[in-house]
């Protein structure tokens, strides 16, 4: 509340300079210095500035009467904007904007303001407390990535200017380059979470937003050269590295780096290209549809006809395939999936590895926890039957001697009749032939502390992780 009204003030400082009600009506502000006052105030909204130091950026030619009748002017254009015509003598303290006295003006705590730097701060410090090393496994993550970089309409205050004032412009020049700095990590994260959800197009729009913005990022270059192969636009990714490669020695008189050439290389070759047309068999099996992707390769929906069975195909990428990391690790998942028997773990139908990549075979799903919750949530009655059903095929994995350490929703598919089935064994480890090679953990929202301080797997921590899961199933909330 401001001034005696109901509403809210928005201020809009990244592009052009904004200032309304909530319901979008104008809120005049006369004066570039009253505009410039309110931006720097709201940009740091629990500092309180000195007098001293508010004239020095914003009157730093004047002296110290000059500067402190300026201020005092830009002040009272400013409560002025702010006060409601039916506002009827004075507001109450919680609901003015401005807390001065003979030495400091700051931002009232209590007031109704929303400013867009500030909520687009505020989501990503939300975002990097939770930890993750990918953000492709919490949709919440992925929700504020998204409403943060929805809020960037344009650098920091660009059409704000206060002439001759260097003070002014450097300080506008520091928080314009963080601000910039910080959305490009937002859409770089984006562009990778999409890639390794599948998505490609969403990638390939954030990515390509990233570089319309800083077009000489080479790993946002490599990122989108990677996005145009795994989407089978082999040629465009290559025409990607050919356009980048002459940017860079126009503007720089370089070359694009080694790994960049490598990469090149790669799409060249057709070692990226993700795509197994529908029609094509692998062994006993007709691929139909490619239904997800990643950065290391693909599912596919295929038919067994001799069994009359629709099964989901996972296929790893040559290059990756060929790596010995890789190799153990899907062996590893291989060999212990095979040893699981329990009607809510995903069974593996067949498994081989060849020189065109690595082969998991699997009961087909429609849908994945993930996927679902970003629809709808479950029922109470839904939720008790995950509980059951994931509890007791936890059970069974650690009577196996075997811990999952990676629940998230991703790793649990859902059936048509809305029941529940454990998947992925990747980074899983059988306690009774322990391999210290195998060392990852799983996503950090719902890893177990101890995994995260490195510390043994044990089945406490899959019960943790259900436990942070079965939270978020309730609350809607990490």
């Amino acid at each position: 509340m401001l001034e005696g009204t109901t509403d809210q003030l928005k201020l809009r400082l990244l592009g052009s300079f904004s200032l309304t009600w909530s319901d979008d009506k104008p809120c005049p502000l006369n004066g570039t210095k009253s505009r410039a006052l309110l931006a720097v105030l709201a940009t740091q909204p629990d500092r309180r500035w000195p007098r001293e130091d508010l004239i020095a950026l914003l009157w730093p030619d004047a002296d110290t009467r000059a500067g402190g009748a300026g201020l005092r002017q830009a002040l009272y254009h400013l409560r002025k904007a702010v006060t409601s015509p039916a506002a009827a003598g004075a507001a109450p303290e919680a609901a003015v904007l401005l807390h001065t006295s003979r030495e400091s003006v700051g931002i009232n705590p209590a007031a109704s303001l929303a400013v867009d730097l500030i909520q687009m701060r505020g989501l990503l410090a939300e975002v990097r407390s939770h930890g993750h090393n990918t953000f492709s496994g919490c949709s919440s993550c992925l929700h504020k990535l998204e409403a943060a970089v929805a809020l960037y309409r344009g650098d920091f205050l660009a059409d704000l200017l206060l002439t001759g004032n260097a003070p002014f412009a450097q300080w506008t020049a520091e928080i314009r380059a963080a601000v910039r700095q910080d959305l490009l990590e937002a859409l770089e994260e984006l562009a990778q979470a999409y890639l390794e959800r599948g998505r490609m197009d969403e990638a390939q729009e954030k990515a390509r937003r990233l570089l319309e913005i800083e077009p000489l990022r080479e790993s946002a270059q490599q990122q989108l050269m990677l996005i145009l192969a795994r989407s089978g636009q082999r040629e465009e990714a290559l025409a990607q590295f050919e356009k980048f490669r002459r940017l860079l020695a126009r503007e720089q008189e370089a070359s694009p780096a080694a790994e960049t050439v490598e990469l090149r290389q790669l799409i060249w070759e057709g070692k990226l290209e993700s795509a197994i047309a529908p029609g094509a068999k692998l062994r006993s099996y007709l691929i139909m549809e490619e239904v997800g992707s990643g950065a290391f390769g693909n599912i596919y929906r295929a038919w067994h006809p001799a069994l009359d069975r629709e099964v989901a195909i996972k296929v790893i990428l040559p290059q990756f395939a060929a790596a010995p990391e890789f190799i153990e690790r899907f062996e590893h998942e291989a060999r212990l999936v095979a040893a699981l028997e329990h009607p809510f773990i995903v069974p593996l139908y067949d498994y081989w590895r060849d020189a065109g990549g690595t082969y998991l075979v699997m009961r087909y799903f429609e849908s994945d926890l993930n996927r679902y919750l970003e629809k709808k949530s479950l029922t109470d009655m839904q939720v008790r039957r995950f509980l059951n059903q994931l509890a007791d095929a936890l059970f069974t994995v650690h009577e196996e001697g075997v811990v999952h350490r990676d629940i998230k929703p991703f790793n649990i598919l859902i059936d048509e009749k809305i029941n529940f089935y454990l998947t992925d064994f990747g980074i899983a480890q059988d306690r009774r032939h322990a391999d210290p090679a195998l060392t990852p953990v799983g996503t950090s929202t719902y890893t177990a502390p101890e995994l995260l301080n490195n510390q043994p797997a044990t089945p406490q921590s899959d019960i943790y992780s259900l436990g942070i899961l079965l939270y978020e199933l309730l609350t809607g909330e990490p």
